[in-house]
């Protein structure tokens, strides 16, 4: 409960953000509509380009699959986040935090000092996220390299999942 109020400010400012991003969509779409063209919403573009400045460093942040790998033999805590929108496999274990509501989720991640690996598909999204999440002051916070890919070719574990409506 303290930790959802501690990150308070974050979840309304997620959600102001988020009706300004669908305000914008809509009028994006209305040009669009009347030039003839059409353009998706992808959820790399959810996180508002102000929340994180373009000059912000946020240091070395992946690690391999194999180095994650040796973590879950070890046993060693950490917590596996997936930020894709939607999914059909995910590594076991893994929160689904999506990019698009990953602000407002960020009551959801364990305390400090633990470490948080973050992946998508391959790795280019969850890089977005890893800034994001450091810049909020998660500085546990790594990308697992390659992404989902790299991680079944390095022989970890993958179940399916089953999306609700």
């Amino acid at each position: 409960m303290l930790k959802r109020i501690a990150n308070l400010p974050f979840a309304v400012l997620g959600r102001v953000a988020r009706a300004v991003q669908e305000r914008e969509l809509e009028r994006q779409q209305a040009r669009n509509a009347r030039e003839g063209a059409s353009e998706e919403r992808s959820g790399a573009r959810n996180i508002p380009g102000f929340d994180v400045p373009d000059d912000y460093d946020a240091g070395r942040m992946e690690r391999s699959p194999a180095s994650v790998l040796g973590w879950v033999r070890e046993a060693r805590p950490f917590t596996l986040v997936d930020v894709r929108g939607s999914r059909s496999a995910a590594i076991p274990g893994s929160e689904h935090l999506p990019m698009a509501t990953l602000g407002i989720d960020l009551a959801e991640l364990p305390p400090a000092g633990e470490p948080v690996v973050v992946y998508c598909d391959d790795g280019r999204i969850s890089r977005q996220a890893v800034r994001f999440l450091r810049f909020r002051g998660i500085d546990d916070a790594v990308l697992l390299l390659g992404g989902l890919q790299a991680w079944k070719a390095a022989g970890g574990a993958v179940e399916p999942v089953q999306e609700s409506p």
